[in-house]
């Protein structure tokens, strides 16, 4: 094998692990997008949930006065 076929076969190698890694990069990618619209709707929804749980509190401490009158 001459050296210009062993490069152009290397080159077509190395073309090909940087296409793989192109994919696998786009992929994660993707998956930290999803990963981060995720956290954000958790983090709404524990907001929600933190001031339903403020509000259900203030409402029995209002009938808890309420019921000690």
């Amino acid at each position: 094998m001459q050296a210009s076929e062993l490069i152009n076969s290397a080159s077509k190698e190395i073309a090909m692990g940087n296409a793989d890694l192109s994919q696998r990069t786009e992929e994660q990618a993707s998956s930290l997008e999803e990963t981060a619209s995720s956290m954000e709707e958790l983090s709404s929804t524990v907001k929600q949930n933190a001031d339903n749980a403020r509000q259900a509190n203030q409402m029995t401490m209002a009938a808890s006065e309420v019921a000690a009158k």
